[in-house]
């Protein structure tokens, strides 16, 4: 019987002691002052998220899912791969590092833009009823800029950039810091949005945000939001195809006045009006009917929700 309980309890410590080996070590790589250790977080996919809960890539980096390192990319929810935050991360880091920033002195290698990218599977709509889609920008304006005003406030003079995404809400902000308003306008972050449309309505996520973390860049690099195209070199059959083609053009346009003047000096069309208005229809009647109006006739544009903030910054983006 003494033998069994031996052998018992040595089997519970080489047990114990095999699942202790393979646990990850506890080391903690925050800032000064942080007291998280650094463990595999437990992902809740379902939970629904406030802007005031909301964790910091670079303080709370396990409950963002970054396993141990600092971030500039939160996802609680686990949306995107290790491997693709990861690449977010160079991105930004590198944008943050080039020592082009908005404010009045730039370290040269050090100082630069800073993006934050926030994922959520869903926002926490609180206790009050959302009445329709427009309570849902809202609210998504409102999450990005807390976090870039508030809780994250990343860069030293309202230099930073936050990219909030709701995979169930359908919705992406971009919300932008005063400085960064100044290159990075509210009309480019909107178009810049409209060009990662179609890879969040497939679900391509990590390819959406990372074009638009990549144009970011561009953007606050060059101060421009479609840089100017190179000129464009012409060849020596060009230049001649180019005369040829203004030759007939001049040609056709000389015949034509030719005609014209004819019609009207040359007396073959008597018994006609010379009334230019008389063959044509009522412009007042056609307005009516709506085939002079623009909007009608185009079509519903593409467009973007976007406005300022009460510290002087600005937020783009909408549903997808």
């Amino acid at each position: 019987m003494a033998s069994r309980f031996i052998f018992l309890t040595l089997l519970i410590f080489l047990v114990e002691e095999s699942r202790c080996s393979t646990r990850r070590p506890e080391v903690n790589t925050l800032q000064p002052g942080a007291t998280t250790q650094c463990l595999v977080p437990f992902l809740n996919p379902s939970r629904g998220w406030k802007k005031e809960s909301f964790p910091n890539p670079r303080v709370n980096v396990t409950l963002c899912g970054r396993e141990c390192t600092q971030s500039w990319v939160c996802d609680p929810s686990g949306i995107l791969n290790t491997r693709d935050a990861d690449i977010l991360d160079e991105k930004i880091d590198i944008i943050a590092s080039n020592g082009i920033c908005g404010c009045r002195t730039c370290l040269a290698g050090t100082d630069g833009y800073k993006i934050g990218v926030a994922l959520v599977r869903k926002m926490e709509i609180g206790s009050f009823a959302v009445v329709d889609n427009v309570d849902k920008d809202n609210l998504a304006m409102e999450f990005s800029a807390y976090l870039r005003s508030v809780s994250w406030k990343y860069g030293k003079c309202d230099d930073s950039i936050v990219i909030f995404y709701s995979q169930e809400d359908r919705k992406v902000m971009t919300s932008t810091g005063e400085r960064v308003k100044q290159v990075l306008s509210i009309n480019c972050t909107g178009a810049i949005f409209n060009e990662a449309k179609p890879m969040l309505r497939n679900d391509h996520v990590f390819e959406a945000l990372e074009h638009m973390v990549t144009r970011y860049g561009q953007v606050l690099r060059t101060g421009e939001c479609y840089p100017s195209p190179e000129p464009v070199e012409l060849s020596i059959g060009m230049v001649i195809l180019i005369v040829i083609i203004c030759f007939f053009v001049l040609v056709a346009a000389v015949i034509g006045g030719v005609c014209g003047w004819r019609r009207t000096h040359g007396g073959y069309h008597r018994g006609r009006s010379n009334d230019p208005d008389s063959s044509r229809g009522d412009p007042e009647k056609i307005d009516d009917e709506g085939t002079n109006d623009p909007d009608k006739s185009s079509g519903d544009p593409e467009k973007f929700r976007g406005g300022e903030t009460g510290d002087g910054g600005g937020v783009a983006g909408g549903s997808f």
